[in-house]
């Protein structure tokens, strides 16, 4: 038996975007927090080496603070300059994340401290 076809006075895709984007609208972005990706709050420690690092230079500890697809922010002892690209590595094992990433702001944060926020390149 032949298939039927279903007629509709819109098309397929339009029914089906219109449809899933309402049942899954975003709220909207408040001025604290205008984040595109939701950012997962945790504890561990990084490793950070400048773009063009020699292969035998040692990196920097940074506490990791919060991490999400696009980006992380840590605390670290050292500041950064706005758009420095590097090299961040994350974890150990089966759950270790390493990639490139370039830093978008650093704030002071206590006595030798910078808060860090990068998103990753």
């Amino acid at each position: 038996m032949p298939a039927q076809l279903i007629h509709s006075a819109q098309p397929a895709d339009v029914l089906v975007m219109s449809s899933a984007t309402d049942q899954q609208a975003a709220p909207s972005k408040s001025g604290a927090d205008r984040r595109r990706r939701r950012r997962v709050d945790t504890e561990s420690d990084g490793f950070l080496l400048p773009e063009g690092a020699a292969f035998s230079d040692e990196p920097w500890e940074v506490r990791i603070q919060d991490l999400s697809r696009l980006g992380v922010g840590f605390v670290s002892c050292e500041p950064m300059q706005t758009g420095t690209i590097c090299r961040i590595r994350i974890g150990r094992g089966p759950m270790r994340l390493a990639r490139r990433m370039r830093v978008t702001n650093c704030l002071p944060e206590g006595q030798n401290l910078y808060r860090i926020g990068a998103e990753f390149a």
